[in-house]
């Protein structure tokens, strides 16, 4: 952990239960902290603390902070939601694991604070959207299936081989 990430790691601990959101998004990171936490606040996904300052790094995001007045800011950046696949599709690429948290009740139904999970755990190995990892220059997959190509007994006759199945 670098001097930076240590400093931001150390406010984090001390500033995440500071509001409701924050308190919410402390234990989910909790479960994660392997992960990138994509954090949907509205119509963002949202990443705070070292997160936040990663990503910023890596995705070309800028870093902002939340309570900018305060002694403590925290770190944020984040993308628009309808731009949440490109920008996971990009950590994954980067070798990356990515938590994606959702909004799981309407929020004009939510008494208090809107309710929220994990409800996708994204490895560089995932298939995301349409199309497997970037690289893949074929067509869409027809009902789900991947096609999965593979070359058999090397150091023998090369054969290539390839097999479908359901990406679901």
């Amino acid at each position: 952990m670098t001097a930076t990430r240590g400093v931001v790691a150390r406010a984090g601990a001390a500033g995440a239960a500071r509001t409701p959101v924050m308190a919410q998004y402390a234990r989910l990171k909790a479960e994660h902290t392997d992960a990138f936490l994509f954090f949907r606040l509205g119509d963002f996904y949202e990443l705070f603390f070292d997160d936040a300052v990663e990503c910023a790094g890596l995705l070309g995001l800028t870093l902002t902070s939340r309570n900018k007045h305060d002694p403590q800011p925290i770190p944020m950046c984040g993308v628009p939601w309808h731009q949440r696949d490109a920008y996971i599709a990009r950590l994954l690429r980067l070798g990356r694991k990515v938590a994606v948290c959702d909004q799981i009740e309407e929020a004009s139904q939510a008494r208090g604070l809107v309710e929220r999970a994990v409800t996708e755990v994204l490895t560089p190995g995932s298939v995301t959207g349409r199309r497997p990892r970037a690289g893949w220059r074929g067509a869409p997959w027809p009902n789900g299936w991947c096609p999965t190509p593979w070359r058999r007994s090397p150091g023998r006759a090369s054969r290539r081989c390839c097999a479908a199945c359901p990406a679901r």
